[in-house]
């Protein structure tokens, strides 16, 4: 696959590591600055209604322009490239054109559009111009494709859509940056494929996908990257599960507190009362990426995620959508 090549050969990250001594920059694999960074581009993301696989590109040349720096840099610097490698991505990915103004104002003052064209240069020329990294969904899109025709089109389609899903929790964690997008997206796929009945996948269905693949692109499900890929992402899911969960049981808390005490008309207005609740909390910390106070870790509903097909949303995505 043409695909595994690039990906080997121009996007591997390793080869853009540099061991940089920083001064008193922190190294961003030590902190949660890139867990703020990704939840907050996924809210810029949403909130303009543009592609979730611009978070991932995006990310993609983050990671590998810092790792030419020895992952060293301050707050400041972080936010300013994160800025620069958006506004890269949907400039190269989307029809729709986002001002550069309008992302130098997401800074809140902090940087000017000049600030992001020069750091655009700077990451262009430290990744050799190699800006359109194969992502995860891309791999997946091309892989549940071996799949045999006498798979339902809407098992197939189920299966991209979750699987789409776990890929965008690995770019949520930092643990996934030195793994290769073609083994994110084939846990994945894997992973999905274990919550499938028998009657929609077949064992033998089963056994000629991972046949097909280990034959035709040389993947293999045995492989010790694969495995430890499906792991971690077990892990991710169950804890977006668990923390909707607990979104969900606010919102109920709520609605039943506000029964109770406030009788009919209460009830009535219940929904958009728990709606003003989380409002509410979402605007006690601010949206902006330096913010003090505490950020929501990415955990969206895989149920919401598969009716919405595109995007399922963060809470930051609320607090980013009522701040603007």
């Amino acid at each position: 696959m043409a695909m595994r090549k690039q990906e080997s050969v121009h996007y591997n990250y390793h080869s853009y590591f540099r061991n940089v001594s920083g001064g008193n920059d922190a190294d961003i694999r030590e902190n949660n600055w890139r867990e703020k960074i990704v939840t907050w581009t996924f809210s810029v993301v949403d909130f303009f209604d543009l592609s979730r696989e611009v978070v991932a590109i995006s990310l993609s040349l983050f990671d590998r322009f810092l790792a030419t720096r020895g992952n060293r840099c301050n707050g400041n610097s972080a936010l300013l490239i994160s800025l620069t490698t958006l506004h890269i991505s949907i400039k190269l990915n989307e029809k729709r054109r986002i001002k550069l103004s309008t992302l130098a104002n997401l800074s809140r003052g902090q940087f000017g559009p000049s600030h992001i064209e020069e750091m655009e240069w700077m990451i262009l020329a430290a990744l050799s111009w190699h800006v359109h990294p194969p992502t995860a969904v891309a791999f997946v899109s091309h892989l549940v494709q071996f799949f045999p025709p006498q798979v339902h089109s809407s098992v197939k389609n189920d299966l991209y859509e979750l699987s789409k899903y776990l890929t965008e929790l690995s770019v949520c964690d930092a643990l996934f940056v030195e793994c290769p997008a073609s083994t994110i997206a084939y846990a994945s796929i894997l992973n999905v494929m274990e919550e499938v009945g028998r009657s929609y996948l077949s064992s033998w269905v089963r056994d000629r996908f991972v046949r097909d693949l280990s034959e035709k692109v040389h993947m293999h499900h045995a492989s010790a990257d694969v495995i430890w890929a499906r792991s971690e992402l077990r892990t991710k899911y169950a804890a977006s599960l668990r923390a909707y969960a607990q979104e969900e049981s606010v919102v109920l808390g709520q609605q039943s507190q506000q029964q109770g005490n406030g009788g009919d008309d209460v009830s009535r207005t219940s929904s958009k009362t728990s709606k003003a609740g989380l409002t509410s909390r979402s605007r006690s910390r601010s949206g902006s990426y330096d913010s003090a106070g505490s950020w929501t870790r990415y955990s969206a509903s895989p149920q919401m995620h598969r009716r919405s097909r595109h995007r399922a949303r963060s809470p930051s995505c609320t607090t980013y959508r009522n701040r603007a």
